[in-house]
């Protein structure tokens, strides 16, 4: 019964990010098949380049986000395919379910980071 839960959850995330991509390229207005012209390029390269810029549409930013995470190069002779998108949207996932669950512990990492302690 857990090798079948296990699958069940993997075949919910795989749908969840089909999903998401699928809305993520119809709200950037992207074309399915990957191919960028250059004025879709150069949005989604400043988008990736900028993912915390909030004049830049939000979905343009989660889609470069999940193209930049998914393996894309960046180059422009290289279309942003399904399986870069699908690899991208399970990195954002992972991450967020990190941070939904250990919330407190990335908190205590990042202030002792953030403040080392100095010695006298």
């Amino acid at each position: 019964m857990s090798h079948f839960r296990s699958r069940t959850r993997y075949i919910i995330l795989l749908t969840l990010s089909a999903t998401a991509i699928f809305n993520l390229r119809n709200a950037a207005g992207l074309p399915d098949d990957g191919v960028l012209n250059e004025e879709q390029y150069d949005s989604i390269k400043n988008a990736m380049l900028h993912p915390n810029d909030t004049t830049i549409e939000i979905s343009l930013r989660m889609f470069a986000a999940a193209a930049r995470f998914g393996g894309w190069p960046g180059r422009k002779r290289d279309p942003i395919g399904s399986a870069i998108l699908m690899r991208g949207m399970q990195t954002i996932y992972g991450a967020m379910a990190v941070q939904l669950t250990h919330t407190l512990l990335i908190n205590q990492l990042l202030m002792q980071v953030s403040a080392p302690e100095i010695e006298p």
